[in-house]
């Protein structure tokens, strides 16, 4: 899982040209799914128009970077009509109350968790005046509204603190990592459109160690070898290799 407000900024890279098509700028949520739906992206150069990555698009969400397949998975936001629909209802769910059905305020969203791989919303964060932060898992939302998420009475006895949620979700986010490692499609990309081109700073392991030098030419046994590490690395990998 990811914390919605780790996304923004996050960089959004073209698996097969190799480059960073924008940042992410926001994200558009669809109240009926309880599902991110779209990135919006900035980038300096686009003048005209806003452009959105579909987050079914997304082919690896990891620590450095958001990676799709290629700029042709960018679509204008005007084209799409769930899109659009989704801008003009504004669902941000930060900054929203959170009231029961029996009509007890339980606080306000400071931050919301995201599934790395359905883009589903699974918790809120919800603050109290007393700045004591509480995690509420998804399953007992009723209604995200543009301004109130309508919850299940129950939702009171099953409030978690965010400490305990983050550590209980520890396990699970390393699961996600191995299970996107194993997925073909983004390292066969990867594969194809990295080998031979050269490194443009050394890439390390997690013991500080040099595995791929500045200068050196990538390889299909460097590519190897590096998946072996983990996705995130690869992810890395790509970022450090020259235009």
């Amino acid at each position: 899982m990811r914390q919605s407000q780790q996304l923004i900024g996050m960089p959004i890279i073209s698996i097969m040209d190799g480059k960073e098509i924008g940042k992410v700028k926001s994200l558009l949520v669809n109240p009926e799914s309880g599902k991110v739906e779209f990135l919006v992206i900035h980038n300096e150069r686009w003048t005209l128009g806003v452009k959105v990555l579909p987050f079914r698009q997304v082919q690896g969400l990891g620590d450095y970077a958001v990676m799709t397949e290629s700029e042709s998975a960018v679509i204008d936001l005007s084209e799409d009509t769930l899109a659009n629909e989704l801008k003009t209802k504004g669902v941000s769910i930060i900054g929203n109350r959170v009231i029961t059905a029996a009509g007890q305020f339980l606080g306000e969203v400071v931050e919301y968790y995201v599934n790395a791989e359905s883009g589903k919303v699974e918790g809120c964060v919800v603050e109290k005046e007393s700045n004591d932060q509480q995690v509420l898992n998804a399953e007992f939302i009723i209604t995200m509204g543009k301004e109130i998420l309508i919850v299940k009475k129950e939702s009171v006895e099953n409030l978690i603190n965010k400490s305990e949620f983050d550590r209980m979700s520890v396990p699970q986010a390393n699961q996600e990592e191995v299970d996107r490692v194993d997925k073909p499609l983004i390292f066969s990309k990867d594969t194809v459109n990295i080998t031979g081109k050269r490194v443009t700073a050394d890439v390390y392991d997690e013991n500080g160690d040099v595995i791929v030098p500045e200068g050196e030419v990538v390889t299909e046994d460097i590519v190897e070898r590096v998946k072996r590490i983990g996705r995130n690395k690869l992810v890395e990998l790509t970022l450090k290799i020259a235009e």
